[in-house]
């Protein structure tokens, strides 16, 4: 038994891993023990159309620069990229290199495409290098495409990828500070539009208040000259009237005179035997008594003072007397 005949392995699919521990572990005991040296082979197959890509995701050898010791081969390549639909990786390592061995290859079928316009179809996912690879490989924790943007964690690999909001971090960023500025100057132009609405108001307040007080002040001044002049029209009525009723008596139109109580008598048919005083009489009163009232008192002085008070007891007293003697002269023995 070799080990070139024993180590074969065959892979298939859209995607897959080529791992060390694929080796079974008697056959590199056996290589060890017999002094042999370890032969394996992958042979890969993908669908017509397709070709592969490989990655290494690690890669450790015992003697990495001794192409006698150990190697890793890749047939029907150019570098990492295959020609055809079929590869072929070849591992091999001397019986005293297979210590500290770990290496770890994913290999993935794409498709190329022929222009421009193609595009990939609605099952594949665009590695945006002209390639397409199935669409179940995008974000499977494995590069699958050769710039990796298959697991890009800020664009395809990001929260809610594929949704209507597909944002990075940096865009994020960016909206949340428009965000925060706008919130900042509504507030702002929320605040100053409130107070400039309170000094309004205030303000509006002061103006009534000034108002109300001119207007008060308007009214009272109003009043008092209403009262004044009141006032005044009422003296010159008055006057009016007292120096009509002088005029009336300067005329002859109504007269008053003093007659003595024997004119009287003789007059009014009572005799010559009254006692001698006077009285003031009006001819179209037929003889009845009207005291003289001095007018100016009750204009200035409508309750009037201690000397018309006076003035008014010393009146009625000379009525009472002048009615006694009326009396007196109408009962005489010579009526």
């Amino acid at each position: 038994m070799t080990a070139y005949t024993e180590c074969r392995f065959n892979k298939t699919g859209v995607s897959g891993l080529i791992h060390h521990k694929e080796i079974p572990a008697e056959l590199q005991n056996y290589s060890i023990a017999q002094e042999i040296s370890l032969d394996c082979m992958w042979n890969i197959t993908v669908l017509p159309g397709y070709k592969m890509y490989l990655n290494f995701n690690e890669y450790r050898l015992n003697n990495p620069n001794n192409c006698e010791a150990n190697y890793i081969e890749v047939t029907q390549a150019e570098s990492v990229r295959s020609k055809t639909n079929v590869m072929h990786i070849r591992f091999f390592a001397k019986h005293d290199a297979l210590q500290n061995v770990n290496f770890e290859i994913t290999y993935t079928a794409f498709r190329e495409l022929s222009s421009s316009k193609e595009k990939c179809r609605p099952n594949e996912f665009d590695c945006e290098d002209s390639t397409c690879i199935d669409k179940q490989l995008k974000c499977d924790g494995y590069f699958n495409c050769k710039y990796r943007y298959d697991e890009d964690k800020t664009s395809t690999c990001a929260p809610d990828t594929g949704g209507i909001f597909n944002f990075t971090s940096q865009h994020m960023v960016v909206i949340l500070v428009v965000f925060c500025a706008l919130v900042l100057g509504m507030c702002a132009s929320i605040t100053i539009s409130c107070w400039s609405k309170i000094q309004e108001r205030r303000q509006r307040k002061r103006d009534y208040k000034l108002r109300r007080s001119r207007e008060t002040s308007v009214e009272v001044g109003l009043d008092r000259t209403m009262t004044i002049t009141s006032l005044d029209r009422g003296d010159r009525v008055l006057e009016q009237e007292i120096a009509a009723q002088q005029q009336v008596l300067g005329s002859g139109g109504r007269t008053r005179k003093i007659i003595t109580a024997n004119a009287i008598t003789r007059k009014g048919g009572y005799g010559s035997g009254g006692r001698g005083g006077t009285a003031i009489i009006d001819d179209d009163m037929h003889g009845c008594y009207v005291p003289d009232v001095d007018v100016n008192v009750y204009r200035k002085q409508p309750n009037g003072g201690p000397h018309q008070q006076q003035q008014q007891h010393l009146l009625q007293q000379q009525h009472m007397h002048q009615q006694q003697l009326l009396m007196d002269d109408k009962f005489s023995p010579d009526s």
